[in-house]
């Protein structure tokens, strides 16, 4: 058994979190993306939010700044595209999910 299973600080083990870094890579091309089609604010938020990810997934606890930081760049992000980005998409692409 690792050691950090049963760490009361560290919510889930390094060794499983580490995982979840491969995936935080994809935020620094969508972070691309948005540099190249100047979505300026959401390019400064997918950038915070690649550097929260990569400092919380290192390390997942159960509370910290870190993880704050992290959920409100997150929650940031979908709130910024949902209210603000959606006017820019296409008609077609905006109303699919109707």
């Amino acid at each position: 058994m690792f050691k950090q299973h049963t760490d009361n600080i560290i919510l889930i083990p390094q060794h499983i979190s580490r995982v979840a870094l491969i995936s935080v890579q994809f935020l620094i091309f969508v972070c691309y993306l948005a540099y190249i089609y100047e979505y300026n604010r959401l390019c400064v938020l997918l950038f915070g939010l690649y550097v929260s990810s990569i400092l919380h997934w290192n390390k997942v606890k159960y509370e910290g700044i870190v993880k704050t930081i992290y959920i409100l760049l997150a929650n940031g992000v979908i709130l910024h595209v949902t209210i603000f980005d959606c006017y820019r998409f296409l008609h077609t692409y905006r109303f699919s999910m109707v």
